[in-house]
């Protein structure tokens, strides 16, 4: 080989050399999108408990799946439609990212609307959001999984806010921890959506502690993480089903709503019929506004006596 030769032919893999190892790659980025209500008189304490331990979920699940965190929190003044509308479209988002959205709040639904998610409720302002809306447009910005999470209310109010419209637990041992939370989130493709109730049913929170919801959701996650090759199918039924004997346990109804898109699995949470009935549905809703109308008369009484 003569010298000219030799000379190109060392530049030419210095050149692929620098090109492939010169910087080197990003890490897949978890978008955690946390709302919460917190300053709500009635829910706030509870709503708080909620947001402390999704951020202790999200550290675990940005560690377990080799993930760099970028979080953004929603809470007390700063829990305001606009805000979180504002932040979601101008949200980039590379297509090996992982998005999760979770917000806990009042919510409700409309006599009309024809989707069983519901809409969300935010203290400081005078719009909701749907969370149809939220889960659409955080799948139009095709990260390579996102899942979406709503600890609120379903139930017809008489109540409707305007909408604002969206544009485009225990810590355990690590290995197998963090092969499950990579399975979950970098394994994973497509969209989960779930909401703490479905249709016509109210969503309540423990007494000094979190949300019914929440709570299952993360003993589920604690659960699932655990088994070898854990899917969202599993993740999503065992949340539901612990959320409703949780809520059986404290004498309520309350049975959360999801559905798996993509390779999660894509199926709508599977309702009996008689749960699926619009009738027994709006019966439900009827009962529960004779029980509070009852319930107010009875405190004017008292007052009134006193």
């Amino acid at each position: 080989m003569n010298t000219s030769r030799w000379q190109r032919t060392c530049c030419i893999l210095f050149f692929c050399i620098t090109v492939l190892y010169a910087a080197p790659a990003a890490a897949a980025q978890l978008h955690a999108i946390l709302v919460a209500d917190t300053n709500d008189c009635s829910i706030g304490n509870s709503v708080a408990c909620d947001l402390e331990e999704m951020q202790v979920l999200m550290a675990q699940i940005a560690s377990g799946a080799d993930m760099e965190l970028a979080e953004k929190i929603f809470q007390g003044r700063s829990c305001h439609p606009k805000l979180v509308k504002d932040y979601l479209e101008r949200l980039e988002v590379d297509d090996d990212d992982v998005v999760v959205y979770y917000q806990s709040s009042h919510g409700f639904r409309t006599a009309n609307m024809h989707e069983q998610w519901p809409a969300l409720y935010f203290g400081a302002g005078k719009h909701a959001l749907r969370l149809q809306d939220i889960s659409d447009v955080i799948k139009r910005k095709k990260p390579a999984f996102s899942l979406v999470l709503a600890d609120v209310c379903n139930s017809v109010s008489s109540y409707t806010p305007p909408f604002e419209t969206i544009n485009s637990r225990q810590i355990l041992d690590g290995s197998q921890r963090a092969d499950g939370f990579w399975y979950l989130f970098r394994e994973a493709t497509g969209n989960v959506t779930a909401c703490s109730s479905k249709p016509g049913q109210y969503s309540y929170c423990i007494p000094y502690g979190g949300g019914v919801f929440t709570t299952a959701m993360l003993e589920a996650m604690d659960t699932v993480v655990e088994e070898p090759q854990p899917t969202w199918n599993r993740v999503m039924t065992v949340a539901s089903r612990q959320s409703m004997e949780l809520a059986k346990s404290m004498g309520i109804k309350q049975k959360p709503c999801f559905c798996l898109e993509g390779e999660c699995g894509g199926q709508d949470c599977p309702e009996d019929e008689a749960e699926s009935s619009p009738e027994l549905a709006q019966e439900e809703v009827d009962i529960q506004e004779f029980v509070w109308d009852l319930l107010e008369l009875v405190s004017e009484q008292f007052a009134n006596e006193w």
